[in-house]
């Protein structure tokens, strides 16, 4: 998905940005339209409200949207979460299909009638609604070991509940809450011992901009415990369809320090059961964000959203190449075939070898763990 949004790029010259929707010249040559959108913001997937942000800065009086990967007519929505500055001009989304038809109305009249001055008119007809949301939080406490707990060290695992209105969230994220559910119950049926604490977060509000973890965050902080978070684990799509099995990339030098290191214990669980690995950005999008803010390391597994699963990855990891990770991901709905319409992220849009291997390599992280001097580790 790209914004087309901010300059309209002329064959004849450069790239012109525009102050607002309405300064839209179409030009034609030889009967074609000789001008295409350019964006002038990063691609940076479906967060809506950095998008948003960037055409406010630059003076856009309304945004449009486009999602140009899918070219139905299916609604197309986003997220936009609060944020400073806010938000403050409508934004809105719209299929391909929709803006597409839009374009050629607008080309077949310049065409007719010559060069013209168009106007888009955007009107947003939405309501406000404030609505309450929850984290859920269970500690599995330092417990049964031979040497004395250590203080203040707690180890955050945390995954999101919530989905998009658009589907049950099967893979995105019942498989990261699930694993999550799985994993606590291990600790606590087998009564493993453990020199830290590891405390099992199912976060609220993450599809609304990282409410719960942000929530939780701001607390941490507030109250000075910051220091009692070790690092934060995120498991977020752990079970796409089309996976690679990915790592954050805490190797980033804007990571919190320790951020490379639990990168590179994963690798090595990974290698240690031969499971082939990739690496993925370490950019904030999921509940591991308002850790990071918070200078807190944190890593975790990661399968694939609606990124396009290159040739490589096809090949070290089996599926289709030039198709997303997960085709289902903020999806409304999808057709299996022209007799079977189903919900989209539903248990059909499950990998469960994915998940496996993400809950087996996982539960070695913890198993290392509950015995390792963790801060020794961590800060060596």
């Amino acid at each position: 998905m790209w914004q087309w949004l901010l300059s309209w790029r002329q064959t004849s010259g450069a790239a012109r940005p525009i102050s607002s929707i309405s300064q839209l010249e179409v030009l034609l040559s030889f009967g074609v339209a000789a001008a295409t959108f350019e964006s002038r913001l990063s691609h940076i997937g479906w967060i809506w409200h950095l998008k948003a942000l960037n055409a406010q800065a630059a003076g856009a009086r309304a945004a449009i949207i486009v999602d140009t990967r899918d070219s139905s007519s299916k609604p197309f929505g986003g997220t936009l979460q609060a944020d400073t500055p806010a938000v403050s001009i409508p934004v809105v989304g719209c299929s391909l299909s929709s803006f597409s038809k839009l374009l050629t109305g607008v080309c077949l009249s310049s065409f007719s009638h010559g060069p013209l001055d168009v106007t888009f008119r955007v009107k947003v007809d939405s309501s406000l609604d404030q609505v309450s949301t929850s984290d859920i939080i269970v500690d599995y406490p330092a417990m049964n070991f031979t040497a004395s707990p250590i203080p203040n060290s707690t180890i955050v695992i945390g995954s999101h509940l919530d989905s998009v209105p658009q589907g049950p969230g099967i893979n995105d994220n019942g498989s990261g809450s699930s694993m999550n559910l799985a994993l606590a119950t291990l600790l606590a049926d087998n009564a493993v011992a453990t020199s830290v604490t590891f405390r099992f977060a199912w976060w609220g509000g993450e599809e609304e901009g990282l409410l719960g973890s942000d929530r939780y965050a701001h607390v941490l902080n507030s109250s000075h415990h910051v220091d009692a978070v070790l690092f934060n684990l995120n498991f977020d799509m752990v079970a796409s369809p089309n996976y690679a099995m990915m790592v954050y990339n805490g190797s980033d030098p804007s990571a919190p320090a320790g951020s490379d290191r639990i990168a590179d214990l994963f690798v090595s669980k990974l290698k240690r059961r031969n499971l082939p690995y990739s690496f993925t950005e370490f950019d904030g999008r999921s509940d591991y964000g308002p850790f990071l803010d918070l200078g807190i390391p944190a890593g975790g597994l990661f399968t694939g959203a609606e990124e396009i699963k290159t040739v490589e990855d096809r090949d070290k990891f089996g599926g289709l190449a030039n198709a997303a990770y997960d085709p289902c991901y903020h999806q409304f709905c999808c057709v299996r075939s022209a007799w079977h319409p189903r919900s989209c992220d539903d248990f059909g849009n499950i990998n469960l070898e994915a998940l496996e291997q993400s809950l087996m390599v996982t539960a070695d992280i913890i198993d290392y763990f509950s015995v390792a001097d963790v801060v020794s580790w961590l800060r060596p």
